[in-house]
Order: structure tokens, then sequence, then C-alpha cells
């Protein structure tokens, strides 16, 4: 069930409670909304990952595929780890804020799925 849509910078996006599979969404509507797709979902009950291996996505964790076209000549190479890394650091810099707000502290530990609020 989708509950959220948004264009955001231009990139149409929209967050489910549950889906099958982020990618399999975003693939099937960049084909009716254009070539810049975001979806999210809560969970996934058929999330894939390299080379088609099944994952588990329970609710708790935030699962996203982006669709956008590049220029042929554009190294795509380290995407995917850049934008992971853009992420945690939003979200580090978001409970940075959260915990100067309520004089708490947070340990953040990207590639260890840790976010403690101490």
């Amino acid at each position: 069930m989708r509950y959220k849509e948004a264009v955001v910078c231009g990139c149409q996006v929209e967050w489910y409670d549950e889906l099958l599979s982020t990618n399999t969404t975003a693939k099937e509507a960049v084909k009716a909304v254009g070539e810049r797709f975001a979806v999210i979902a809560d969970r996934q009950t058929e999330g894939r990952g390299r080379l088609g291996r099944g994952f588990c996505s329970p609710e708790g964790g935030l699962y996203m595929s982006v669709r956008m076209s590049a220029p042929e000549n554009a190294d795509i190479t380290a995407l995917t780890v850049r934008a992971a890394v853009a992420v945690a650091e939003a979200i580090e810099s978001l409970c940075d804020m959260f915990c100067a707000e309520f004089g708490a502290k947070a340990r953040f530990s990207p590639g260890y799925g840790d976010l403690s609020v101490l």
C-alpha cells in the first residue's frame, strides 16, 4: 500500500509500507513515470541482492531503489557506495541534531547497522 508520494529534485518518490521488492517496483514504475524514480519501503517480502540472492528485509529498516539514467561515458562503478555513504552521513547528521536537541549522545556505526542513543 502506497502511503506517501512526492517529487524531490525532479525525481518522483513513492513510499510504501510493504512491497515484494523495491527494485522490481522501480523497474515497473519507471516505464510509466519516466527515467527519474525512487521507491522506498518499510519492509520487503522478496528483496533481492547481488547475483539475485534473497535477503531479509524486516520492518524497521529503510529499503530503497532509485532508477535514473546516466550519460554513456559516466563512470558509475562506485555510485552505490557513494550513495550509501551519503545516506549514512545524512543519518549521522540528523542523529547529531536530535541528540543536541535532547542532550543525548549517539553512536552510529555504518556498516554494522548499529545506532544507539545513550
